[in-house]
């Protein structure tokens, strides 16, 4: 059994949305390319000050995991 992963890399900021215009379409390129397994950075959305990483804690049922599953579920 095989399967093709994707790994995206970049160079994530402090402005999330602006992460996420560079992240969602690498998403969609691993997909298209037929990558059944696509890996983002810890810090893909939010590489900042340590003191902000502690005010945008987030639980797993926030909006960026949501963010993510709606794209996971577009894409599959």
């Amino acid at each position: 059994m095989s399967y093709f992963a994707g790994v995206i890399q970049l160079c994530s900021s402090a402005d999330p949305e602006s992460n996420w215009a560079v992240v969602e379409p690498l998403v969609r390129e691993a997909a298209a390319a037929g990558a059944s397994f696509i890996s983002t950075p810890e810090n893909a959305l939010f590489l900042g000050p340590d003191v902000e990483k502690a005010s945008r804690a987030e639980l797993l049922s926030g909006p960026t995991c949501k963010r993510f599953a709606r794209l996971a579920d577009e894409l599959e």
